[in-house]
């Protein structure tokens, strides 16, 4: 009691900010240096005292955390979703409704307006990721600084930063189901020619909003998963918008696909992926102080990442399979073309 009556207002005021790490007040008490009615402690004595001290009261602070951010909260993140869907639909031109007008010169005219709305957006979210993103590593060290904990990871972060990237991916996401289904062949089931893409959208919205209403969030890995990784989408929707005649522009996106595919979503994905692991297993091996119900998100996220991480590496094998398929192909035709050429 002593002690917390003579820690500086600084110490006290960050006790009851969780996303603070214990042992960062405790250093801050220590260097600020306590006084008791006996004396100024020496500096061993000051550390021990100010951690016991914070351990204590931070542990009240930080038990039986609630699983979600308030109502409020929420019904903003929920609201965000819905009417970032509800924009893209209004961007995109409309199905056609009957079969007179359903031309194949109506369809490709809607899928470039897709295609360009695709390629809007991914550019959107790869700069606003970039540069979050670089403030986190850059100014706040939030992965390359051996001072952040994995709890401060799992607690730090906005709620603005749920709702710039995991909201509105969500309401994204939904957009790209209810597009694709309604571009799907006629005569078959959407689900059996696109499950794997439908599960990469309902897991993507399952994390949006678990990031954007969780207490412990890890909004702070939004930046990357929700933002910097579409990178790899820009190529890949830029692509559908230019006309397979213009050979060099349509060949340049594709192999931009492939290399911004590899560093992104295998080499980067992979290291942020370990962290986020390394996080969540932390944090619910921390249950009997947090309590039961803030692992819930942990608990809940860490094997829609598993298998959305799958999904990235099975991508990757059939992309670079595929494009060099696609090399070997082209040069065996150029061959051929070369050895009719040499003939009398």
């Amino acid at each position: 009691t002593t002690i917390m009556k003579n820690l500086p207002a600084s110490f006290v005021s960050t006790l009851h900010r969780p996303s603070r790490s214990v042992f960062d007040a405790a250093a801050t008490a220590a260097s600020a240096g306590t006084r008791s009615r006996f004396g100024v402690h020496s500096g061993r004595q000051v550390v021990h005292s100010s951690l016991q001290s914070t351990a204590t009261v931070a542990t009240s602070q930080l038990r039986d955390l609630p699983a979600f951010v308030p109502r409020t909260q929420v019904g903003i993140a929920v609201g965000t979703a819905v009417l970032t869907t509800l924009l893209l639909l209004a961007l995109i031109r409309p199905l056609p409704s009957s079969k007179k007008e359903s031309s194949m010169q109506n369809l490709r005219s809607r899928r470039r307006s897709l295609a360009k709305v695709y390629t809007l957006v991914n550019v959107l979210y790869t700069v606003v990721g970039c540069y979050y993103l670089y403030g986190l590593v850059v100014h706040k060290g939030i992965w390359t600084s051996t001072a952040t904990t994995a709890l401060e990871r799992a607690m730090n972060g906005p709620f603005s930063l749920g709702v710039i990237f995991g909201a509105t991916q969500a309401g994204y996401s939904l957009w790209s189901v209810l597009v694709d289904e309604q571009d799907a062949q006629p005569g078959k089931r959407w689900r059996d020619e696109k499950s794997i893409m439908f599960l990469h959208h309902l897991f993507t919205i399952f994390c949006g909003m678990l990031m954007a209403t969780g207490t412990l969030g890890y909004r702070v890995y939004g930046p990357f998963f929700f933002g910097v990784v579409e990178v790899s989408s820009i190529p890949l929707s830029l692509r559908k918008v230019l006309a397979k005649g213009r050979q060099f522009g349509y060949e340049s996106c594709k192999l931009a696909f492939v290399l911004s595919f590899l560093i992104a979503r295998i080499l980067l994905w992979s290291y942020f992926a370990a962290f986020l692991f390394h996080d969540s297993i932390r944090a619910i091996s921390m249950s009997a102080v947090l309590g039961r119900k803030a692992v819930l998100v942990p608990i809940l996220g860490t094997f829609p990442l598993w298998v959305l991480s799958f999904m990235q590496y099975h991508w990757a094998c059939m992309i670079v399979k595929e494009f060099t398929k696609g090399k070997a192909t082209k040069n065996k035709k150029t061959k051929t073309v070369d050895d009719e050429n040499e003939k009398p």
